[in-house]
């Protein structure tokens, strides 16, 4: 296994002499396997490694137990280590997000403050093939763009993933055989969350019932979609430049999509266009889906005036000569009250508030 890993590590160019690298230890079996592999490869690539623990702050004692387990580990083998605390729950209604989410948004938290402790260059996480066809599944679901199609990336900015060309089984039959200890953490076997079904229900069922290589086939077309991906995203900066009036400095943020030279990109490409604005404009990808990729095409067949309402508040307007898109300011609250009849039917975005009587509505995706 630490040959496929150290091979799958030279392949994407995920470390070097010169690194520092944090790496995201919980204590379970996957991120116990990550510490012992960088060891490793530390000796033979001669990088700094420090370890970050994140205490969620969920689960009482066992909690408590992989934070000191993990303090152990270092201690033992001299790696730099840093904890963090962060009552998850508390800060999931603070911030009006579920647990899973406001959980990896502490945790990013956590190695960004890191990153400026240890001066950290890289981030290694401990993520493998299971659970990258679990992220390529809940995306075919749930409705995802190619992007997200092509799961988890080996290596994406300061993160790197050098686990994600090994089974989960690989990574247990390897500690066995070391006979090295993880914890256990019990929430891990519950059905509450989605991906805990995908892991306990779906994947075993496509691997028993339709092919025993079901995940490797997954991440394979994962990296292929990937690549398809950068591809894409190449053709799309030209695009960006031919169809696309960017904002000028000190003006209002509009982006214009000017008709003519956009309706001579290719449909595809075309798409990866109006994402791109729709994501600059608003300031962040998520929410973004395709649905509101669509309406934006479709503007461009309507006539002109006619306009849209999309998530964080933006607005595209058909003008003449293209379509505008940015943030619309006025309309962060829509108040049913302006309805003149007795029934108002208003569709709402994801992250889009509509005031009905004493009620505050907020569309979300779940």
């Amino acid at each position: 296994m630490i040959e496929k890993i150290r091979a799958y590590v030279r392949l994407h160019q995920m470390l070097e002499q010169s690194d520092t690298v944090i790496a995201g230890v919980s204590g379970g079996a996957d991120s116990v396997c990550l510490f012992f592999v960088l060891l490793e490869l530390k000796k033979e690539i001669g990088f700094r490694l420090a370890v970050v623990h994140v205490h969620h702050g969920l689960r009482g004692a066992e909690a408590d137990q992989d934070e000191a387990y993990v303090r152990h580990l270092c201690e033992k083998f001299s790696v730099s280590y840093r904890s963090y605390f962060f009552d998850v729950e508390s800060e999931s209604k603070k911030r009006k997000q579920s647990i899973e989410e406001a959980g990896r948004e502490v945790r990013r938290e956590a190695f960004a403050d890191a990153v400026q402790v240890f001066g950290g260059t890289k981030i290694a996480l401990a993520h493998h093939q299971d659970d990258n066809a679990e992220t390529m599944l809940l995306h075919l679901v749930r409705g995802s763009r190619l992007n997200g199609l092509g799961g988890i990336r080996p290596k994406a900015g300061k993160y790197i993933r050098p686990l994600l060309c090994v089974r989960r089984r690989e990574i247990e039959a390897w500690l066995n055989e070391k006979e090295i200890h993880w914890q256990n953490d019990e929430t891990n076997q519950e059905d509450h969350y989605t991906r805990n079904r995908i892991r306990h229900h779906i994947l075993p069922c496509l691997e028993e019932e339709i092919h025993p290589g079901a995940v490797e086939h997954m991440n394979e077309t994962a990296e292929y979609l990937r690549q398809v991906q950068v591809y894409l995203e190449q053709q799309a900066d030209e695009a960006m430049h031919k169809a696309v009036r960017e904002p000028e400095e000190g003006m209002e943020e509009v982006w214009f999509l000017e008709e003519d030279a956009f309706r001579k990109v290719a449909a595809v490409i075309q798409s990866q266009v109006i994402y791109r604005c729709l994501v600059r404009a608003a300031g962040r990808a998520r929410d973004i889906e395709e649905i509101h990729v669509r309406m934006v095409s479709e503007l461009l067949d309507r006539q002109v005036g006619r306009e849209i309402m999309l998530p964080y508040s933006m607005k595209a307007v058909r003008s003449y000569g293209g379509v505008s898109i940015f943030k619309n300011h006025s309309a962060d609250i829509v108040n049913t009250a302006e309805c003149p009849e007795r029934e108002c039917r208003y569709t709402l975005a994801p992250g889009e508030k509509v005031q009905a009587g004493a009620l505050m509505i907020t569309a979300k995706i779940l």
